[in-house]
């Protein structure tokens, strides 16, 4: 046993984990930027584990180190006596913020975790606990405390069991808490969070036509994850911030009912106008995404409940919806069992616009069921017409007006990039299209004039459902035309060399060549064409 009180971790520091190079004796301190751990009881290196570098304690909880003295679920239900001995951890926060306590519990349902909240003037002064029955798979418990308490957390012992059942620390974080933020001034349409936004629930983001409150209470926090690349919320929606009051599906249908605390926004237009939510949704089919329309008061009127499907996890996912200023609204994704568990992560907000993400060939099909203005779009983006289709090849026009409801367009951006779109109050249909939009998703059977837009090893072109049909997302657009081919190459007449793959020499391919309009060439000269479906150079 290390019998050396140590320090460890630092007043900048956020984080601290266990080592496989050390342990220490009981009254060794952990410092973090906000706070300050005392360890209770002895703790050394777990040699099974060679992968975490966990620690285990000497001893489990009890008030005179003796199996007699054992702090159990028994006694503390009778007694409630702070520990002296064994594994525990005295917690000292020097400002308000979350700690978070990282190990592996016993196994038994008859340990449970315990937090006790002692008076900071009179730390032997109980003033309140919260007991967490074990659960497996559970191996964080994070806590709101704040400078004028002191803390204490520990799994109870079982019974006779002074040197066995025992809870093994992996470390602690530390995030302090952080006021409510307002983001935006109203005079822009969109809003995407960075790294630097993380903040307090109640912070507001003002854009032009509504504000959106960031819920719930102020306690919690929308912290940045970088893997989603959003706002990571600490909670999901509940009615009063336990698991007992989560608002789930089942509890939603039964009984609607607005969140007050965890994860949802509150949405107050000024005008009437589309607000899209960017997310990325928690992978679960019990959990459907859910918007409220509400009166100025507040009392619920209607809700549209979107259930869960894949693509709301694997991608980042929007949903869009026509609100005024008449009412009020409320968007969140349903809780399912854990209240820190199953949570959505906040990628951006938009008003006046729609949103799109382009596809890894640089191109994505659109449509929308709101006029567009395609005279705004963003630094990066065109919007294109299918103008005319050769036997191996669709000819794409740019447009830069406003374009009617339900209009197909091409889109080309930077791949993998989201876009916003300008929406217009009204717009004629557009003359000469040959892309069909889809405002709803639509099935459509095998046609020979059918085509749709694939990547091709990371070339973008359309290809024919002659074989097989397919159906098309929402938002989305395919197009009807008449070409002899099973795949067209998309031709730009507003830059034609737009879209070239390869430089080739001709003397040094065997390869079928077409020129623009679809012709086959058999004497290839300088210029561009058409050779396996991609285009390409000849010098």
């Amino acid at each position: 046993m290390n019998a050396e009180i140590k320090s460890f971790g630092s007043s900048e520091a956020t984080s601290w984990a266990t080592s496989s190079d050390t342990g220490c004796s009981q009254g060794s301190t952990v410092t973090l930027d906000g706070v300050v751990v005392t360890l209770g009881g002895d703790w050394t290196v777990d040699a099974k584990d060679t992968k975490t570098k966990r620690w285990l304690p000497s001893q489990m909880p009890s008030t005179g180190g003796t199996v007699e003295t054992l702090i159990t679920k028994g006694t503390w239900a009778s007694q409630q006596e702070l520990p002296a001995y064994g594994a525990f951890f005295k917690i000292e926060p020097t400002m308000s913020g979350k700690i978070t306590i990282n190990g592996d519990p016993s196994a038994n349902t008859a340990q449970p975790l315990v937090f006790v909240t002692l008076d900071k003037a009179d730390p032997t002064t109980i003033l309140s606990a919260n007991v967490t029955d074990y659960k497996s798979g559970v191996t964080s418990w994070a806590y709101n405390v704040d400078a004028d308490h002191v803390y204490y957390f520990f799994q109870l012992s079982y019974t006779g069991k002074l040197t066995a059942y025992r809870f093994a620390l992996k470390g602690f974080s530390f995030a302090p808490k952080q006021g409510p933020k307002n983001f935006g001034d109203g005079s822009e349409t969109s809003w995407i969070p960075t790294s630097a936004d993380g903040c307090a629930m109640g912070s507001t983001v003002t854009l032009d036509g509504a504000t959106f409150t960031l819920g719930g209470d102020e306690d919690q926090n929308w912290a940045w994850n970088a893997g989603n690349g959003g706002l990571l919320p600490s909670q999901m929606p509940s009615t009063d911030g336990t698991v007992g009051t989560l608002v789930t599906k089942a509890s939603f249908t039964e009984t609607p009912v607005l969140p007050t605390h965890g994860a949802f926004l509150k949405i107050v237009p000024t005008k009437t106008c589309t607000v899209t939510i960017r997310a990325k949704a928690s992978a679960n089919q019990e959990q459907p995404l859910i918007f409220v329309t509400m009166d100025k008061d507040d009392n619920i009127l209607s809700s549209q409940v979107t259930d869960w499907t894949t693509d709301f996890y694997t991608i980042v996912a929007q949903w869009t919806y026509d609100v005024d200023a008449d009412h009020h609204y409320c968007f969140f994704q349903a809780s399912y069992q854990g209240i820190e568990y199953n949570r959505l992560t906040l990628c951006g907000l938009y008003t006046q616009t729609v949103a799109t993400r382009i596809g890894e060939a640089g191109f994505t099909t659109f449509a929308s069921h709101h006029p567009l203005d395609l005279s705004k779009l963003p630094d990066g983006l065109t919007a294109y017409k299918a103008s005319a289709v050769g036997a191996n090849t669709v000819t794409f026009s740019p447009v830069t007006e406003a374009v009617a409801a339900g209009t197909g367009l091409l889109l080309k951006g930077n791949k993998g990039n989201f876009y916003s779109i300008p929406v217009a109050n009204a717009a004629e249909p557009l003359a000469d299209n040959k892309l069909v939009g889809c405002t709803a998703e639509t099935v459509l059977e095998k046609n020979e004039n059918f085509w749709v837009l694939v990547s091709n090893e990371g070339t973008a072109e359309f290809q024919k459902l002659s074989k097989n049909g397919a159906t098309i997302p929402a938002g989305k657009a395919y197009l009807n035309a008449a070409a002899a081919g099973a795949r067209l190459s998309i031709v730009f007449d507003d830059d034609v060399t737009t879209g070239v793959t390869e430089i080739v020499n001709s003397k040094l391919s065997n390869s079928k060549y077409f020129d623009l309009q679809g012709r086959r060439v058999a004497q290839p000269q300088k210029g561009l064409y058409i050779v396996n479906g991609k285009k390409v150079f000849v010098n």
